[in-house]
């Protein structure tokens, strides 16, 4: 579990050690885990706490081990764009607690950056649709994301993207074109703005898992360029480049 934590902020050091161990791995006794971290005792058991709470961690049955634990989220060409059904799929959320979608703004009619009208292969200064969302594991923000939309085959497009939450199942359901995929991705592990740190109700900045996929239907024209931030502490992502 040895990691390099640079100029990391001694209270994301923790995070980070735990968020860079495969999902299992047992913790180290507090004292040797304050060492790893540059923690004092009581520092390092505030931060094993919290990390309880977060259920990054967790007690083996039976034994007072601690072992990690994160939702293990797939990134894969082939696997469906929908963030919510990859984690209930995943098998990996705690009883009780409940994985949710959440569109915070849809604005129609915007002058859309370059970044994303190249990726997207429109002209610049195309005008597209802007989705805010936000996804809760309880009654925690675990990822903020933001999306430019070519105009989907779908009538509708705002009414039902705030019924269901999900583009995926938009798009899916207002049929042709199979389904819907990400067709290329980047990801990366960096500091979010401080504007998400605070969604995330971070006192300072995490890292965070940084995401960005242009997605559309199966062998047709890319629909959305995705950019999310993932909360590195609550998910572990399995990344696969893998072709069809």
């Amino acid at each position: 579990m040895a990691v390099a934590f640079g100029g990391l902020p001694h209270d994301a050091a923790l995070a980070v050690l735990i968020g860079a161990a495969q999902p299992g791995t047992p913790v180290p006794p507090l004292d040797e885990l304050a060492r790893l971290c540059g923690l004092d005792l009581f520092a390092a058991a505030a931060g094993l706490e919290l990390l309880l709470e977060r259920h990054a961690v967790e007690l083996v049955p039976g034994s007072n081990r601690l072992v990690t634990r994160r939702i293990p989220y797939r990134i894969d060409r082939r696997v469906h764009a929908s963030l919510s059904d990859g984690v209930e799929r995943s098998g990996s959320i705690r009883p009780g607690m409940v994985f949710r979608s959440l569109v915070r703004s849809v604005e129609e009619d915007l002058a859309a950056p370059a970044e994303a009208c190249e990726a997207l292969g429109v002209e610049a200064g195309t005008p597209l649709t802007r989705l805010r969302r936000e996804r809760t594991l309880g009654d925690e923000v675990v990822v903020v994301g933001s999306s430019w939309l070519c105009p989907p085959p779908v009538e509708d497009l705002v009414a039902r993207l705030f019924e269901s939450g999900s583009l995926a199942a938009v798009v899916e359901g207002g049929g042709g074109g199979g389904p819907y995929r990400r067709q290329t991705f980047r990801v990366a592990l960096e500091y979010p703005p401080e504007e998400v740190a605070v969604l995330f109700g971070r006192a300072r900045l995490e890292p965070a898992w940084w995401v960005q996929s242009v997605n559309g239907l199966d062998a047709g024209a890319p629909l959305e360029l995705s950019t999310a931030w993932m909360r590195a502490d609550v998910f572990r992502l399995l990344v696969s480049d893998l072709s069809d």
